[in-house]
């Protein structure tokens, strides 16, 4: 997923792009992933999203959410420091960072109260729709 004409900063260990990450349910079973990345400074860069289709659970729900919004920073080769936040603590545990050593110099997952991630949570929400 490429996203649309957004010119991401370089990135170093000290000011990584981060990444917010949710993802939404309906009550049978279809999913929708939603994601925002902001500057070091939590400065708004672009907002993105998709269909997860059926997905049996949601932790399983919020690990793709993760791995969607990891996989369309690939594209930038500025981008090699990131940092995910997710409201999910199975998600952020089970996450596994070896799969992408290879594209990011550094990448770091923390688990954030649902209250801090409101904009992901918005902008899956809308997908949702």
């Amino acid at each position: 997923m490429k996203l649309p004409n957004l010119t991401l900063p370089k990135t170093t260990p000290s000011t990584p792009i981060k990444v917010y990450c949710d993802a939404s349910r309906t009550e049978d079973d279809f999913s929708v992933a939603g994601w925002a990345y902001t500057d070091h400074n939590d400065g708004f860069l672009e907002k993105a999203g998709c269909d997860l289709g059926i997905e049996p659970s949601s932790i399983r729900a919020e690990m793709e959410a993760m791995r969607r919004s990891l996989k369309a920073l690939n594209d930038y080769d500025d981008v090699q420091h990131v940092k995910v936040y997710t409201d999910c603590k199975p998600a952020h545990r089970n996450m596994d960072l070896d799969a992408w050593s290879e594209e990011f110099d550094s990448l770091t997952i923390k688990w954030i109260p649902r209250e801090e991630n409101t904009l992901a949570d918005l902008i899956a929400d809308y997908y949702l729709r």
